[in-house]
């Protein structure tokens, strides 16, 4: 098969569909059938979201929708496109930390539509629970097994821990290659949670493993909230372009945007976050100030 998750590598994954739509694959270490996406339902979201993490913290996944279970068919799904990825992703910020890397995707058989969340290997291991529900405890590191996400195992928590400091050692010697390559008094440092520069000149080292983490944009802008966009002046390589990283909101996010009257995002983040906590203290009417508009305009998610 083609590259693991692409757009043909799923080509080839249904190419095993039989006259009655019948598919003959089974669910494996990366792959997960559910027969409809009922986001509403919380109890769906939060099975969704142990399955992301646990495919987070082995080699990644795809959860598919719009295939049943014993025996497998496809039946197709509605409205996959209809929830925001911005919501997927709170929900998973809400229960999990580190983030978890996602995109979307489908395949489209007979008519029918077969949504797919890919689910990122993630860089930044283990992806642990902090939130207790009733799927799934506080603290646990979930783990993919064949057909199964499940509580790591100690076996597979040792090779994990061990594979983290691994790529923890080669990240060092890699700065430390490129430190020797382009000179101590020529490099600064990006500190990418604050977005701060530090730098004796115009070099600063960028580690290709961030580009899979921002989203770059098109052409220069000005942001009405937050900093504004940096113009970078010089002789600019066709590739660079102004970059807007991803953002997390969580409780600590919220009061402190609040308490020093600052956003690091835009408002409609922090009230599709708030959607998704429980607590009714958060100054929710502050950030619909914010956004200058009436609340009937702001889209309250169900819990």
């Amino acid at each position: 098969m083609n590259d693991r998750f692409s757009d043909r590598w799923f080509e080839d994954f249904f190419k095993e569909i039989l006259p009655d739509n019948r598919i003959n694959r089974r669910e494996s270490k990366i792959i997960e059938f559910k027969s409809d996406f009922n986001w509403s339902n919380k109890e769906f979201r939060l099975k969704i979201a142990k399955s992301a993490a646990a495919f987070s913290n082995n080699r990644g996944g795809a959860i598919i929708f719009g295939v049943t279970n014993q025996p497998h068919v496809v039946v197709g799904v509605k409205g996959f496109y209809e929830v925001d990825d911005a919501d997927i992703s709170n929900v998973f910020n809400s229960y999990f930390s580190p983030h978890i890397d996602f995109r979307r995707t489908h395949f489209e058989y007979n008519e029918l539509v077969v949504g797919i969340l890919v689910i990122h290997e993630s860089i930044t291991k283990p992806i642990c629970s902090v939130r207790r529900c009733n799927v799934f405890h506080e603290s646990q590191i979930y783990y993919r097994y064949r057909a199964k996400s499940d509580i790591i195992k100690p076996g597979d928590l040792m090779v994990l821990m061990g594979n983290i400091r691994d790529i923890e050692r080669n990240k060092w010697l890699g700065l430390f290659q490129n430190v020797s390559r382009i000179g101590v008094d020529r490099v600064g440092v990006l500190n990418t949670a604050s977005g701060e520069l530090e730098a004796g000149s115009s070099k600063f080292i960028l580690d290709e493993a961030l580009l899979a983490q921002i989203k770059f944009l098109n052409e220069y802008s000005l942001r009405k909230e937050g900093a504004p966009a940096i113009k970078i002046i010089g002789n600019v390589e066709e590739a660079s372009q102004v970059i807007e990283r991803a953002v997390t909101i969580n409780e600590p996010e919220i009061f402190e945007a609040f308490l020093k009257t600052k956003l690091v995002t835009s408002a409609e983040e922090y009230i599709k976050a708030i959607g998704h906590l429980y607590s009714i203290n958060y100054p929710i009417y502050f950030f619909i100030h914010y956004m200058s508009t009436h609340i009937e305009r702001v889209a309250f998610f169900e819990k």
